[in-house]
């Protein structure tokens, strides 16, 4: 099947916007990377459909979307599985997100210093602690909201 039937398909049954920027940007890019068409790739629609939802539905993180689809070609799981197996699944609530931008601010006062001192890429090395608390399931824009409101 072509690619651009496929997408025909997939935007009937999702937000057609949302299922361009992924299949345009990051379905393309992992294409491109293991040389397959879409035709040769096994991906069917029902697996983009899917995989766009656990995405709109926030039940993985654009970060997680990424690790998901890299292994989604020539793959007999759904991205559900796929997503269950690297430990995925689940964006993290925000009481979880508080508290380890809480544990962030605590454990890297250095960091925190620089970033009131005007160093922008000490917010940066913030949210990457974030995520490694969260094992990568913050939210990005959630968690620079929190680090801004908490440090300020």
């Amino acid at each position: 099947m072509d690619l651009a039937i496929a997408f025909e398909e997939v935007a009937s049954q999702v937000d057609s916007k949302f299922a361009a920027k992924w299949m345009r940007d990051e379905l393309k890019r992992i294409l491109s990377y293991n040389k397959l068409t879409y035709g040769e790739s096994g991906i069917t629609v029902e697996h983009l459909v899917e995989f766009l939802n656990l995405l709109s539905n926030n039940e993985i993180t654009t970060k997680a979307g990424q690790r998901v689809i890299e292994q989604m070609p020539n793959n007999d799981k759904s991205p559900k599985e796929i997503a269950e197996e690297l430990g995925l699944i689940g964006v993290a609530g925000d009481d979880e997100v508080l508290a380890a931008v809480k544990e962030a601010i605590e454990q890297n006062p250095k960091a925190v210093e620089d970033y009131l001192e005007g160093q922008a890429a000490s917010l940066n090395f913030l949210v990457g602690q974030v995520m490694r608390i969260t094992r990568g399931k913050a939210d990005p824009s959630e968690t620079v909201k929190l680090l801004k409101e908490n440090i300020e």
